[in-house]
């Protein structure tokens, strides 16, 4: 069953349970199919065919939905796309994609060489008086374009077909417990892939999708404890200001049947503190655009192995090897590779890209790692990012995670550097909480890591810069590294 015949059967079993909530806005199933195909009906008269791809650059709101599943169900692709994405990227991604056209809200302008439908047009009235004939689709029909998270360099293109996010949609209905009954908090935008599959996920289970008015974290807690919420997915950066408010005593989310947190890491503190703070039921997952959900740490994971991003979840294989892809034994640092169900073929226009991440069915996502013999994931960095100080091998996670232990960091991200003496060195910019001296930094990481790995330059900016998923673009970080410095190399 694909996504948008999902509505369908969903709109027959259950007309009256709410879909989607929105600002008082509330559209059942039944109120669902109904809009969604006026919105097919509407697309194909506007000259969307079969096979299309339609770029959608909207704020969150029902209608977004709305046209994600009209699009769906009329047989075209859909790219979400960020409306902060710089107009020469915009014009890149239709160079790349071949896009059809962009819905974009009334009166806004998406690019020069790209038509576009407003999500007034297309969520108006039926332009036809024949109800809606959806083509046949199969479970291969590509249905989602997807962009990798970029953060070392330019992101990658990829499709996703009706049946992979079916099928991931399934992995997080097994493994995360998603059912009909569950109350879903759409924190991470629909603009983004993870947001946008989180969307079908739910409503291909048949929950609820609740739209908030707002993401700051006062209004986030209101919400979360006043709309029987059951289920928040967050990042780091969405996460950290919720602990700052949270009081004492209770949790503060009773009602949450799984709070994750994803797209970057957080620290054991910070496990424990959103277990104590805001509820038991907390989890971390580890994921990837390409692949979906790989690994969770459940609490139980948490406390056995605090340092561990957890085990690799039903359905999903995950191995570390050396060079040459053989099978390194537990507790040896080599390159993490999954094997998953509904696993893209490869990255478009990108063959490069394609042979170096996808190869003899297994994703290798770039990332360093090791495994112990219960099968606990350990990350050691990205591979393109170990450091080699006379020879002598590091990560920078193993700086970053020194640097978060010290009271007065909120965020750390480190990275080599090429030296005149050393070969390569760290330096690192740390997001503080308040007046810290470099030196203290220096001998407060001392405590934890070998002289080796210090920092040998340490910068403080106000906050990193990020992806809209939350993982940190050290490629700026770089960029901004080398202005400060002036071009003057490390000596």
């Amino acid at each position: 069953m694909i996504i948008a015949r999902a509505i369908e059967e969903h709109a027959q079993s259950r007309p009256d349970h709410p879909a989607i909530e929105d600002r008082g806005q509330v559209v059942t199933y039944r109120d669902l199919d109904r809009r969604v195909d006026r919105a097919a009906a509407n697309l194909r008269a506007a000259g969307v065919d079969v096979g299309d791809i339609v770029g959608v650059t909207l704020p969150d709101s029902a209608e977004l939905l709305v046209a994600f599943l009209a699009l769906a169900r009329a047989g075209a692709a859909i790219l979400p796309i960020d409306g902060r994405l710089p107009q020469a990227e915009r014009e890149q991604l239709i160079t790349d994609l071949s896009i059809k056209a962009a819905i974009v809200a009334d009166g806004v302008a998406f690019a020069d060489r790209s038509p576009t439908l407003t999500i007034g047009s297309v969520c108006g009235p039926a332009s036809a008086a024949d109800p809606f004939a959806a083509p046949a689709l199969d479970a291969d029909h590509p249905l989602l374009c997807g962009q990798s998270s970029g953060t070392t360099g330019k992101p990658k293109l990829f499709q996703w077909s009706h049946g992979r996010v079916r099928d991931w949609a399934v992995r997080y209905m097994e493994n995360d417990g998603w059912t009909a009954d569950d109350r879903y908090l759409a924190v991470i935008g629909a603009a983004f892939n993870f947001g946008a599959r989180l969307c079908f996920g739910i409503l291909y289970a048949g929950a609820t999708v609740v739209i908030p008015v707002s993401r700051e974290p006062d209004d986030l807690i209101t919400l979360i404890r006043g709309q029987g919420i059951t289920t928040v997915f967050l990042t780091p950066s969405h996460l950290r200001p919720l602990l700052r408010l949270a009081g004492g005593g209770a949790p503060a989310f009773p009602s949450l049947r799984a709070m994750f947190v994803s797209t970057a890491p957080v620290t054991p503190e910070e496990r424990r503190a959103a277990r104590k703070l805001l509820t038991p039921n907390f989890f971390e997952s580890y994921a990837a655009n390409e692949t979906g959900l790989l690994v969770v740490a459940m609490p139980a994971d948490q406390d056995a192995y605090p340092n561990s991003i957890g085990r690799a979840v039903r359905g999903v294989e995950a191995q570390v090897v050396d060079e040459n892809d053989q099978s390194l034994p537990p507790e040896a640092v080599g390159h993490i590779r999954f094997r998953v169900p509904g696993l893209p073929e490869g990255y478009l226009k990108d063959p490069e890209a394609t042979a170096h991440h996808f190869r003899d069915g297994w994703f290798y996502p770039g990332d360093l790692a090791a495994i112990n013999a219960e099968g606990y994931i350990f990350l050691k960095g990205r591979a393109d990012d170990m450091i080699s100080n006379e020879g002598a091998k590091f990560y920078p996670i193993e700086l970053e995670n020194a640097l978060l232990r010290h009271p007065q960091v909120a965020e750390a991200a480190a990275f080599g550097w090429p030296h005149t003496r050393f070969g390569e060195v760290a330096v690192a910019f740390v997001v503080a909480r308040g007046r810290v001296a470099v030196q203290d930094l220096a001998r407060f990481c001392l405590q934890h890591i070998e002289p080796y790995k210090l920092p040998h330059w340490i910068g403080f900016l106000p906050r990193l810069p990020r992806n809209p998923m939350g993982k940190i673009l050290k490629s700026e970080l770089r960029e901004t590294f080398d202005r400060q410095r002036n071009g003057e190399p490390l000596s």
